[in-house]
């Protein structure tokens, strides 16, 4: 395995790419979904599960808002004890891809309940995730609040050639 050192342009990039591909995700596959159940296709018309999912659906809706927030803020937290920024940004990346996976769960699960019984009011929970998660889009000011950068720390953050995370690359 190899060190592969990133600026802040580059670490920020690959942060923001990231994101809009997990957010992008959510939003081409409940549009997929929604084309299909008003098109000829239909959906499977599981409708007798309905009555179900109507708990199943916002119970992992609270969840997973509830586990993101908790689980962000721990590692957060954690993060905030390390003294070196490269291993608090390196560190931040690992805690904004698992908070936006716990996101991502609920949502691709009342998105495929959405397809299984053809109602269209699940997509809601779908969607109101989706715009979550652009709220909680990388933003340089966030990060170092989240973090509690100290200004040489959030000088280094806004200078784009400065070296701020390290990524373990196969070879």
């Amino acid at each position: 395995m190899e060190t592969l050192k990133q600026t802040s342009k580059s670490y920020f990039m690959a942060l923001t790419l990231m994101h809009l591909a997990l957010v992008g995700g959510i939003v081409f596959f409940g549009g997929i979904m929604t084309f299909l159940i008003t098109s000829e296709a239909g959906s499977p018309g599981m409708s007798d599960l309905l009555p179900a999912f109507l708990y199943v659906v916002p119970i992992f809706f609270v969840l997973g808002i509830i586990s993101s927030f908790l689980v962000y803020r721990k590692r957060v937290g954690d993060l905030k004890n390390e003294q070196d920024l490269t291993s608090k940004m390196t560190g931040y990346r690992g805690a904004f891809i698992v908070r936006l996976a716990l996101l991502e769960g609920p949502a691709f699960l009342a998105i495929v309940v959405t397809f299984l019984t053809g109602n269209l009011w699940f997509l809601l929970f779908a969607g109101f995730i989706a715009l979550y998660m652009i709220y909680l889009r990388p933003v340089k000011e966030t990060i170092a609040s989240d973090l509690d950068l100290n200004y040489d720390d959030i000088a280094k953050l806004k200078n784009p050639d400065y070296l701020i995370a390290e990524v373990l690359t196969r070879n």
